[in-house]
């Protein structure tokens, strides 16, 4: 088991049927958009949500916390635990984009 919640080292929804569509640059540009998440605008988010969820502020707090470190995290591990399970498919889609790009 992970030591936290935030550090759980599993990639969740990569189905084996996904894995040959991996590719480096979407991948690049989804973790941008998790680095821009911050504290102050996931806040405001989970504001919005409607009383009757019954979800109170220590629980927006927590939940915005979460989410601050899963993205730190993830940003510094997803490509990096993509290469280690799946080497042939993201090298390989690698590999084709460049000889593309090269001509």
């Amino acid at each position: 088991m992970p030591e936290s919640a935030e550090r759980d080292d599993r990639i969740f929804g990569l189905f084996p049927k996904f894995v040959p569509y991996l590719r480096r640059a979407p991948l690049e540009k989804a973790i941008g958009v998790l680095k821009a998440a911050n504290r102050e605008a996931l806040l405001e988010i989970l504001a919005e949500i409607p009383d009757e969820w019954e979800v109170d502020s220590t629980l927006r707090i927590n939940t915005a916390d979460f989410l601050v470190e899963r993205a730190k995290f993830l940003e510094d591990t997803l490509i990096g635990r993509l290469e280690e399970e799946h080497p042939t498919p993201f090298g390989i889609v690698e590999r084709e984009e460049e000889d593309e790009q090269n001509g």
